[in-house]
């Protein structure tokens, strides 16, 4: 309680509990009766926050009501118009490409004015910033493709597939060729900023396979599900 109701965001989220883990003596502080108490209580709190976002997604909060996913499923009264869902969804997946492609791997690489800018990966005590962009990847895969292990989880591309077949082979061929950049990187260690300074070829691949799959998006499923995609999700500098 006194972690949850007292401390600060910063100081009992995920990122408290890496640098916690990751700190170079860790093995030894953790030994620390109080900074075990810490990480224990900071345990509690990813378990409890975790169960309260999957439990107002997934379950009506009175009768007949509906969770808050069904908003997203035309099952509530006031669920969003199919046509607004897809563009946001849309939309969604232009905005994080356009921020790994642009914002982050051009920014660190040098492609963009003013040199390399190590800063611009997100990469935190633990360093496992290949994991993480894998991760994202997978999301994006996920948002665009559905899940593969929900029943009836479908995604976009089931929308592309009946419109342009063609379109829709590419897109899950670009993806496929972002994900096997990627795992060229496990070798590294995890480390994407010393990818970055020792392999910025391997690096370079990724930067490439998104942003064909980033292109592709923004052009073709754009334009062939009629998406209204907002200035702001496309606006910036970009290394192309």
């Amino acid at each position: 309680a006194d972690a949850r109701d007292t401390l600060g965001s910063t100081m009992r989220g995920l990122g408290a509990a890496e640098y916690l883990i990751f700190d170079s003596d860790a093995a030894r502080k953790l030994s620390d009766p109080a900074r075990a108490d810490y990480m224990a209580a900071l345990g509690d709190i990813f378990r409890s926050e975790s169960a309260a976002i999957l439990r107002e997604w997934s379950t009506e909060r009175a009768p007949g009501s509906v969770s808050y996913g069904g908003f997203f499923t035309g099952r509530a009264a006031d669920s969003m118009l199919a046509s607004a869902a897809v563009d946001d969804l849309v939309s969604a997946q232009i905005f994080l490409l356009k921020r790994i492609v642009d914002m982050r791997l051009a920014a660190a690489l040098g492609m963009l004015e003013g040199g390399a800018d190590l800063s611009a990966i997100p990469e935190g005590y633990a360093e496992n910033g290949a994991a993480d962009l894998r991760a994202e990847i997978l999301g994006i895969r996920d948002m665009y493709a559905g899940h593969e292990s929900a029943e009836g989880a479908l995604g976009i591309s089931h929308l592309v597939a009946a419109v342009s077949p063609d379109a829709a082979a590419r897109m899950t061929a670009h993806f496929a060729a972002a994900i096997s950049a990627v795992d060229g990187l496990d070798a590294l260690e995890g480390s994407l900023t010393a990818a970055v300074i020792n392999n910025p070829d391997k690096v370079r691949a990724v930067y490439d396979a998104l942003s064909e799959l980033q292109m592709t998006l923004e052009t073709e499923v754009v334009s062939l599900l009629g998406v209204t995609v907002g200035f702001s999700d496309t606006d910036g500098d970009s290394a192309r």
